[in-house]
């Protein structure tokens, strides 16, 4: 669906109503470079903004999506969560919100405009780490990315960002390595990490604790030694989204171009487009 050009027709639609609110647009690039096509309900003090990807797989006219526009403005929360996040997030000192900082991984590649404008640290293999603002709730977890225009307005320093992120992500919520069979059990997987046991030629899942964007537990600090001692071998790690690696042992006979392959299939049809972290897998040697 072309949203811009579908935002233009249920705005014209929406103006020719007579309704309470004053109409704007508002666009935000996501993860993945994903642009998502707002409209904004202003109404006094009170702005909801309504994003038409929301209604990617519905068949609407343009009439008829005004109307779902305008119900869903009915029942919306008054700030979408990101909003309310910067907003929470504005005019703070940085030992104010330390404790809610993390790191996410994110691929080069597909984040070109994404990455323009977020704080991040390239951490090599096409792939970058960005940083984060997360706040448990009683519904999960709401989180941000720390935009550049956000760090520079709160003078937060990038490298201090980035520091307390990593430590936060290596205690708070550390990386998991667990066999393949026990990765949909959550509360009952055995970390293989915290074992004694070594772990030979089985594939496994590494993630974190919370398994939200667990992808970046690869890059923290010893955790790609770790693993090696566990396994006592070089390894692939299949990019499987932006929430785990998939760790093949390099003894499985499996090859680069395969699995590669294997992963640019499973992106194209099976990960949600919001959460594919790479096409390329990456080669991780052993040294004895």
């Amino acid at each position: 669906m072309d949203f811009k050009r579908k935002r233009e027709e249920v705005i014209g639609v929406l103006k020719e109503m007579d309704i309470p609110y004053e109409i704007d647009t508002a666009d935000v690039i996501k993860m993945n470079d994903m642009h998502l096509y707002g409209i904004v309900f202003q109404q006094g003090d009170i702005g909801k903004t309504l994003y038409l990807n929301e209604f990617a797989d519905a068949d609407l006219s343009a009439a008829e999506m005004a109307e779902e526009l305008l119900t869903a403005c009915e029942t919306s929360a008054d700030i979408p969560p990101f909003e309310l996040m910067d907003n929470l997030a504005s005019g703070q000192s940085l030992s104010e919100i330390s404790d809610n900082l993390f790191v996410a991984l994110v691929g080069d590649e597909r984040n070109k405009e994404f990455l323009d404008q977020v704080v991040s640290k390239r951490v090599g293999s096409g792939l970058s780490f960005i940083c984060q603002i997360r706040f448990n709730t009683g519904d999960g977890v709401l989180s941000t990315n720390i935009t550049k225009e956000l760090a520079v307005s709160n003078h937060w320093d990038e490298e201090e960002l980035f520091t307390l992120a990593t430590v936060n992500s290596s205690e708070k919520n550390p990386a998991v390595l667990c066999r393949m069979n026990d990765a949909l059990f959550m509360d009952n997987r055995t970390d293989l990490l915290e074992s004694e046991e070594k772990v030979i030629g089985e594939m496994m899942i590494l993630s974190n604790r919370t398994g939200l964007f667990g992808a970046a537990a690869m890059f923290l600090p010893g955790v790609i030694d770790k693993i090696h001692e566990k396994i006592e071998e070089a390894f692939f790690a299949i990019p499987s989204s932006v929430h785990e690696f998939i760790i093949i042992p390099e003894s499985s006979g499996m090859t680069m171009p395969a699995l590669n392959a294997m992963c640019r299939e499973a992106n194209e049809s099976v990960v949600r487009y919001n959460e594919i972290l790479s096409d390329n897998v990456l080669y991780m040697p052993y040294n004895r």
